[in-house]
């Protein structure tokens, strides 16, 4: 299989989130699969760290291709290989409702794509305490899509009322309730009607911001690596639960393919997205 650099650079300020990085990264892994090819993926978005491979900041190469190794190897942008899979304005929604879509791209992940030890480790150590027990995992998107974006509406189609009905139609069958969200006013919300069974990855409060989302960009280069780190951990902890309650939302969907787990559903099917 000869080997290739398949690359994705941002424009400063462009609005590039690591799921949208990771999205395309999967596309570009499936359509080099079809050609015979073994990519090294590059990732430079300077809203982030320009000169950090972002790709490495979470996960292992997919084919052990060294960056120096790289140097001289052919390079690909967005799209030159082949369309997206995963596209807002399309129809990635009801791709994520066909399992023979699903189950296809959960082999490439679990084939190809493996976080970094040091984040498996902080997952095994997060869940440790927990052995034994049956997690329900919910993801609540916040608002840092509340008045633009393929996602806007989210914040108050989905009220914390909304969101306890579905829980509710669920929890009593497990011992835990893992929550996920860019919010911390989810958390306080969630943790006030379920106080004896929530958990989470704690570091909302890191920064000292309600919404890390709308609040990216006036963080430290640093502290934003740090964001995607916690943001990652977030997601393995949740492909981890023995259920998941999932939206239309790239952590969600990425919980979903790194998880074996045939018992999810997404509660958020009503809602018109753009």
């Amino acid at each position: 299989m000869s080997k290739i650099v398949f690359e994705i650079e941002i424009k400063p300020g462009e609005p590039m989130g690591y799921g949208s990085n990771f999205f395309a990264v999967l596309t570009n892994i499936n359509h080099c699969l079809n050609k015979g090819l073994q990519p090294y993926i590059s990732i430079k978005n300077p809203n982030y760290n320009g000169d950090v491979n972002l790709w490495d900041v979470v996960f292992e190469q997919p084919f052990n291709i060294t960056s120096e190794e790289a140097k001289s190897l052919k390079k690909y942008g967005w799209g030159e290989l082949g369309d997206t899979l995963f596209s807002y304005h399309g129809d990635t929604r009801l791709k994520f409702q066909d399992e023979k879509f699903i189950s296809a791209q959960r082999k490439v992940v679990s084939e190809y794509i493996r976080p970094l030890q040091h984040l498996q480790d902080r997952v095994t150590e997060f869940l440790n305490p927990y052995e034994g027990k049956k997690i329900l995992g919910i993801h609540r998107r916040g608002r840092d899509h509340f008045t633009t974006g393929h996602a806007r509406g989210q914040g108050y189609k989905l009220p914390t009322s909304y969101v306890k009905e579905v829980i509710d139609e669920h929890i009593d069958k497990y011992d835990y309730l893992f929550v996920t969200s860019d919010e911390k006013e989810v958390y306080t919300n969630l943790k006030e009607i379920y106080p004896e069974k929530i958990i989470f990855f704690d570091t909302k409060e890191e920064y000292g911001n309600n919404n890390l989302g709308l609040q990216c960009l006036n963080l430290t280069k640093d502290e934003k690596i740090d964001m995607i780190h916690n943001l990652m951990t977030e997601v393995f902890i949740m492909s981890k639960c023995d259920a998941i309650l999932l939206m239309n939302s790239n952590v969600s969907h990425m919980s979903l393919l790194f998880s074996e787990t045939e018992d999810y559903a997404f509660y958020d099917m009503h809602v018109d997205y753009h």
